[in-house]
């Protein structure tokens, strides 16, 4: 672990960044707002800058292990933290799909809405055609747009069952799916296992203001990003198949490289 002292010297260059890119978001968003496209395109680079940063602050190493995802997919990925969006948002120019409930959330409404975040609303079967309508935009416009389909976040010793309503997009809009697997390999030089997972999972009650302020605290931590085979959608009739294969895939990847990082230690 880091001395404390150092505590208040990385919350303070990560408060900088943070700060720099709303000032830098807003003036985008202002001056670009009519041109949702444009305005998505350079947010999507100032996130690239800003993720890696703030990464580098936590004294992150991320391994990219290969291709990267094919324009206008749709990204599926399992969920462990908060610091998954910061880890995609550093390597790929990518959109995030959230909850519409999220955009009147205090500050991270803010930042999601500045951050380029395409917002659904689940709740309300009327409004899917024009949300799908509005995503597939996106997908023609050589945007790739990511899903967390767990639905929360996990302890990282598995991959949790995938929802299957948000595969409905790939279905409907003709999107090819990219699964990834992240994997966090390494903390403070020691294997990720249960014995130190809390350190970067965050899920179930956990305390956000807690967990960020032990995060802060390690010295290195590694994470293993792996973008595996494109799945063509248009090959699925039902989203329950699509989302099983998918879920199939990304966990087997996932259990692969645990098990390896156990034979390791």
């Amino acid at each position: 672990m880091l001395n404390f002292i150092f505590i208040p010297f990385r919350l303070a260059s990560i408060v900088i960044a943070i700060s720099t890119y709303i000032v830098l978001g807003s003036f985008v968003f202002c001056f670009c707002f009519p041109f949702k496209f444009k305005r998505r395109h350079l947010v999507t680079h100032l996130n690239v800058l800003c993720s890696r940063i703030i990464l580098k602050l936590l004294h992150f190493k991320i391994k990219h292990v290969g291709p990267s995802p094919h324009k206008g997919s749709l990204i599926i990925g399992n969920h462990l933290s908060y610091l998954d969006i910061l880890i995609y948002l550093s390597r790929f120019e990518t959109l995030f799909v959230t909850s519409v409930d999220m955009k009147w959330r205090f500050f991270l409404g803010q930042l999601t809405v500045l951050g380029g975040c395409l917002f659904v609303e689940r709740r309300n079967p009327r409004n899917l055609p024009n949300e799908l309508k509005n995503l597939k935009d996106f997908f023609d416009n050589g945007f790739t747009v990511c899903v967390f389909p767990e639905g929360t976040s996990s302890d990282g010793l598995s991959v949790l069952p995938f929802k299957k309503s948000l595969f409905q997009i790939a279905l409907e809009t003709k999107a090819p799916v990219q699964p990834i697997a992240l994997k966090y390999t390494k903390i403070n030089g020691k294997p990720f296992s249960k014995k130190n997972n809390d350190l970067v999972c965050w899920y179930g009650e956990m305390n956000f203001f807690t967990h960020f302020i032990k995060l802060l605290t390690l010295r290195s931590i590694e994470a293993e990003l792996n973008v595996l085979p494109l799945i063509d959608s248009k090959s699925f009739t039902d989203r329950k198949a699509l989302a099983d294969h998918t879920h199939r895939i990304v966990l087997k990847h996932y259990k692969e490289k645990q098990d390896q990082n156990l034979e390791d230690t």
